[in-house]
């Protein structure tokens, strides 16, 4: 389900904001970016909570950090001569070394090479943090824009939940179309069975004797029956709307577990296996119909069911 949380906030004199947005996914899938990359501590905890809150979509989660002291200050870049000298000497004894011409080493180069430039990312993580430790950092920024991002899923689900069931009332009316439509169907099929029945007979008719048989008419029964059950669609017609009736308690439910989104997803496969048996039972144009409307409708909520966590 998708959602965006942001909380700014100061601790100890440092500026620190959280900004979470979720997008729909099968999985949970976290992708956290911090500040520096060596707050591994405040990023297991940050992974562990998110674990807790959300179980499934594709979570992006930024936190970055302001120092309160002057911002130039904060991002100015320093240069470690020592560093620099050292890389120039090696690369002129090197040159020597290999006899190859003296060539001086660019500016451009020389900054490129690791340990040369620094940022304030090279001071300590105490001082970076202004003091603030991971469980303050936690309480003051990740959880308020955990909240925030709740409180929007939560006004998103409210829309999807209403869209989803507008989809069921439809796919409900559609199944009382059907069983309107099961009665004359059924008559129609036993009435094209004895018809067909009794062109067999007329084909059959010069061998009489086979044909007035008491083995050929049980036989003859036998089919008609076989025929016509497999032509009865009221067993997969009652489970459809048994499993409409099923979906409609999990998406009210107020408590729908942490797996909701699967359970609705394998609630909604179950429809689909219905209707598809439905279809090929009827063999009726007008019931033929309101299956293929049946699964344009279903196919609408399968999409929209990736939103559901």
């Amino acid at each position: 389900m998708t959602g965006f949380g942001e909380h700014r906030t100061k601790i100890a004199g440092t500026t620190v904001t959280c900004r979470v947005r979720t997008l729909n996914h099968r999985f949970l899938d976290i992708k956290l970016r911090l500040p520096r990359p060596d707050l591994m501590t405040l990023d297991m905890a940050i992974r562990k909570r998110l674990a807790e809150v959300l179980k499934r979509g594709s979570v992006e989660i930024t936190l970055s950090v302001e120092s309160s002291r002057d911002a130039q200050e904060a991002t100015a870049a320093t240069i470690n001569d020592k560093v620099a000298a050292g890389y120039a000497q090696a690369c002129r004894a090197l040159a020597k070394k290999l006899k190859l011409p003296a060539q001086a080493l660019t500016l451009d180069a020389l900054l490129r090479l690791p340990g040369v430039v620094g940022t304030n990312a090279s001071q300590p993580i105490e001082e970076f943090l202004g003091g603030a430790t991971d469980a303050d950092i936690m309480q003051a920024a990740v959880e308020p824009a955990l909240r925030a991002l709740k409180k929007a899923r939560q006004a998103e689900g409210s829309k999807l939940c209403q869209m989803l069931l507008k989809h069921l009332d439809e796919m409900e009316a559609h199944v009382d179309a059907i069983k309107a439509l099961e009665a004359p169907e059924k008559e129609k099929a036993r009435k094209l069975i004895i018809e067909r029945a009794q062109d067999t007979l007329k084909l059959l008719g010069s061998l009489s004797q086979a044909a007035t048989s008491d083995e050929f008419s049980a036989r003859l029964r036998e089919e008609a029956v076989f025929w016509i059950e497999r032509r009865d669609f009221d067993e997969e017609r009652e489970r459809l709307a048994m499993h409409l009736k099923e979906f409609r308690k999990l998406l009210i439910s107020p408590a729908l577990g942490d797996a909701s989104g699967r359970r609705l997803e394998f609630v909604q496969q179950e429809v689909l296996r219905e209707i598809n048996t439905l279809g090929t039972k009827a063999q009726s144009p007008p019931i033929t119909t309101r299956t293929i409307e049946l699964k344009t409708i279903l196919e609408r909520i399968r999409e929209q069911l990736a939103n559901v966590e």
